[in-house]
């Protein structure tokens, strides 16, 4: 049964090094896959291989009216679905995303990487539960992809407002 779900990517959770780490099981699985036998092998190649292709992503269902926040692992999608209607507001938010690399030691390393993101977001009446659908780097790019959202879902794009008694602000 074919389903007709939009599909965003958000990328992956696990740092780097644990990248790596997968990287590195895999080709050890693979070498002893080839080399001492199927079932020594099998194991570490398989989750060499999980560890290092797996990433998280949202799938929106909009003529069923839900949403669900996966993790993609060999094939398979984790993850629960959410109601769509408990999400009535679509966000666009100006984040700063930061990464970092401290080292003390001999030398005192600080590295510091920023970058401006855009998120895109639906958001429940007192906008304090957010649910993030993706990250743009251009501002005009989230404000065009949230206006498609609100002209399929019917949901409405507003400023963000937290609070309870506070009113929706339409843009």
């Amino acid at each position: 049964m074919a389903h007709n779900y939009r599909k965003f990517v958000l990328g992956k959770e696990s740092p780097l090094g644990f990248t790596i780490f997968g990287v590195v099981v895999a080709l050890i699985g693979g070498r002893l896959f080839f080399f001492d036998g199927i079932v020594l092998g099998l194991v570490p190649l398989i989750a060499g291989l999980a560890i290092t292709f797996s990433h998280t992503g949202i799938l929106l269902d909009i003529p069923g009216k839900r949403i669900k926040e996966y993790t993609w692992v060999l094939f398979i999608k984790f993850g629960r679905w959410h109601s769509l209607e408990s999400y009535p507001d679509i966000l666009v938010l100006r984040r700063k995303r930061s990464m970092g690399i401290t080292t003390y030691g001999g030398g005192a390393t600080v590295r510091t990487q920023s970058e401006v993101v855009f998120e895109v977001s639906f958001a429940n009446p007192n906008h304090l539960d957010l649910f993030l659908i993706c990250r743009k780097a251009d501002e005009q790019e989230a404000y065009t992809l949230a206006r498609e959202l609100e002209a399929e879902t019917g949901h409405e794009l507003v400023r963000y407002n937290p609070g309870k008694q506070r009113p929706r602000v339409k843009l």
